[in-house]
């Protein structure tokens, strides 16, 4: 016999700050793909945290303010935690914190828009898969030299000094699929 979903998230009510308290968290994706994991995401949210969501995450952690750091002894996280006040490591993993917020995705957040055209598009998801210019002219039905002022424009867009770092941006922006 399953237990419903409500019985199985019993959590006391979360404290209201009201603007007082800013609370951010980023998730593992495969948490928020459970029924459990996506009710909990839900009262948080509910509760003013903001969330994102990211592929893998490396380490669990708590942060507050820009003093303390929480972190597990364990993956788990239930065998104790180390309580860190070293600014120098407290500093380290608020800038790691913060690339991972950059690169996360807003839980409920609209499908990202490209400013890219349908063709410019099409190279990008190309040029994805590693293709050469040429290659990817026959593909798009465009002469190489086309292919490379789109590829130019693509990277200006995303401010990218390479093919892999437009790549990499692109990616980050849920422009490539």
């Amino acid at each position: 016999m399953e237990r419903p979903l409500e019985e199985l998230v019993a959590m006391p009510p979360l404290p209201t700050f009201e603007g007082e308290v800013k609370c951010r968290c980023i998730y593992q994706a495969s948490c928020a793909e459970t029924p459990v994991g996506a009710r909990i995401i839900e009262i948080h949210r509910d509760g003013g945290e903001e969330a994102r969501i990211v592929p893998r995450i490396g380490m669990k952690m708590k942060l507050a303010d820009e003093a303390v750091a929480l972190l597990p002894l364990m993956p788990t996280g239930v065998s104790g935690a180390l309580l860190v006040r070293s600014p120098l490591i407290v500093g380290a993993l608020r800038q790691y914190f913060e690339l991972l917020w950059e690169r996360a995705t807003p839980i409920g957040a609209a499908e990202p828009e490209s400013p890219l055209s349908a063709v410019q598009q099409k190279i990008l998801q190309l040029l994805a898969q590693d293709m050469t210019d040429e290659r990817i002219a026959r593909q798009v039905g465009l002469n190489a030299n086309s292919v490379r002022r789109h590829i130019a424009a693509i990277r200006n867009e995303l401010g990218a000094v390479n093919r892999l770092a437009a790549g990499a941006a692109a990616a980050r922006r849920g422009w490539i699929k």
